[in-house]
């Protein structure tokens, strides 16, 4: 089932929200939490408080790296304000887009399979004018976005014994039937019927379960289509697996979460250049 709330959540954990306390009159501080909960967490020289359930493997979630993770982030109340844990997807980002510097620096305490709780005051906490409690557990540690994306796309070909040819531009193509020798252009408008997909087979739009093909100029779509469609020739049928720099990037949008690389089958059914 598709999360349409992801972009909200990655919202709540990226961007600060400065208003997040307008909601509660009375709000603890990060030691009577600590005192009516029984806890007694690390302390950095930054002031942050951490507690390290497992350390994780490997080499650490540094600034530089590109890390995959679930969270929660709750208030002093123990209120859950948003999250990706028990959804479909866990946030892909780069570190060195979190704007909350607990969060970068408690991420950069572990490695993969890592799992903490991180107490971050409002000195560490971006714009927020509240303390915050993350759960957080990283699923995995990339060199990069194009790392991460290959990645993804090479598991899903190789769990479903499909082989496919990797392009300069990053995306995976395979091509069932090539179609008629004369290929679309970015001026083209082409007929096309499709079934889209995440990599865990999670499908977010099919105009073949709509039962009818979607026609568009392919000036007007995203760039993987672009270069991917004219591939084809009218008739052709294959699939496309495309990077998230070729799709819908950092932002992502209601569907597509960000930096996620996304899968298309598709058909050629016509093109009127």
């Amino acid at each position: 089932m598709l999360r349409l709330i992801y972009v909200t959540l990655i919202s709540i954990f990226l961007l600060a929200s400065s208003g997040c306390g307008d909601d509660f009159t009375e709000v603890p501080t990060l030691e009577e939490y600590f005192l009516e909960n029984n806890l007694n967490p690390q302390q950095s020289a930054s002031g942050l408080y951490y507690t390290i359930f497992d350390e994780g493997e490997g080499e650490k979630a540094d600034f530089s790296k590109f890390v995959v993770i679930d969270f929660s982030q709750f208030d002093l109340n123990n209120d859950r304000l948003g999250g990706t844990m028990n959804t479909a997807f866990p946030a892909a980002l780069q570190m060195s887009t979190i704007n909350i510097q607990g969060l970068v620096e408690g991420l950069g305490l572990l490695g993969v399979g890592g799992r903490a709780n991180l107490y971050v005051p409002v000195s560490l906490a971006g714009a927020n004018s509240l303390p915050l409690i993350y759960a957080i557990e990283v699923v995995d540690i990339y060199d990069s976005l194009s790392d991460y994306n290959d990645s993804e796309i090479e598991k899903h070909l190789e769990a479903n014994e499909l082989t496919a040819t990797r392009m300069d531009n990053g995306m995976y193509v395979i091509i069932e039937e090539p179609g008629d020798e004369a290929k679309p252009d970015i001026s083209s408008t082409v007929t096309v019927d499709y079934h889209g997909y995440f990599l865990n087979g999670d499908v977010f739009d099919s105009s073949v379960d709509r039962g009818a093909p979607a026609t568009f100029g392919l000036n007007a779509v995203i760039q993987g289509w672009q270069l991917g469609i004219p591939l084809f020739g009218e008739g052709g049928k294959g699939k496309i697996f495309i990077p998230s720099n070729l799709a819908y990037g950092t932002a992502g949008n209601t569907a597509i979460p960000p930096n996620y690389p996304i899968a298309f089958d598709v058909e050629l059914v016509d093109i009127a250049n």
